[in-house]
C-alpha cells in the first residue's frame, strides 16, 4: 500500500508522514498561529455592546447598555413611522417570542421545588418496604430499623 521510508522500516503514506518531517515534542503545529489573549469579532461586538453610557431619558440623566439605547431608538423610529426600522422590529419578532417562549418554559421547571428531606426519607423508606416484601433486601442486611418500615406517612408525623 505504502511505500517504505528510507530506512525501510516505516511505511509512508496517507496519514503516515517520514519520521523527519514529523514535528519535534515539544514543538508547536503553528508556531505563529492567533496569539494568546486575543479576541474574536463576537467577543469584541458582545463587549461593546454591553458597555454602559450616560443617557438623558426625560430630562433625567440615566445609565444604560448601548445595546438597550439602540433599541430603543429602533422603537422610537418604528412608532415615527420609520419604515426600515419597523421593517427590522419586524423581522426580529419571531426570534424574541421564541426566546419568551423558552424563558418561561425554564421559570416553570424551575417553580417545581424539590422534596423536603422527610418526604425523601418517606419515600426511601416505602421503597425499602417494598424492595424488602418481594426479597430483594434481604432482612439481615437491612440497615432500616423495622419501625420505620412498618410506619405510616401519617404515624411519623404526630408531632
Amino acid at each position: 500500500m505504502g511505500r517504505k521510508n528510507g530506512d525501510g522500516n516505516y511505511e509512508v503514506g496517507y496519514g503516515k508522514p517520514p519520521q523527519r518531517t514529523r514535528f519535534q515534542k515539544g514543538q508547536s503545529g503553528n508556531p505563529k498561529g492567533r496569539p494568546g489573549g486575543s479576541r474574536n469579532a463576537t467577543t469584541i461586538l458582545s463587549e461593546a455592546l454591553r458597555e454602559r453610557v450616560v443617557v438623558t431619558e426625560n430630562g433625567r440623566r440615566k445609565s444604560a447598555t448601548k445595546l438597550e439605547v439602540i433599541f430603543k431608538q429602533l422603537v422610537n423610529k418604528a412608532a415615527q413611522g420609520d419604515h426600515r426600522a419597523t421593517q427590522l422590529l419586524l423581522n426580529q419578532m419571531p426570534s424574541l417570542e421564541a426566546r419568551a417562549a423558552l424563558l418561561s418554559a425554564i421559570k416553570q421547571q424551575a417553580a417545581f421545588s424539590l422534596p423536603s428531606p422527610e418526604d425523601r426519607r418517606v419515600r426511601n423508606l416505602e421503597a425499602a418496604k417494598i424492595l424488602r416484601n418481594i426479597g430483594y433486601l434481604a432482612p439481615e442486611v437491612a440497615v432500616i430499623e423495622e419501625n420505620d418500615l412498618d410506619a405510616t406517612p401519617d404515624s411519623n408525623k404526630s408531632d
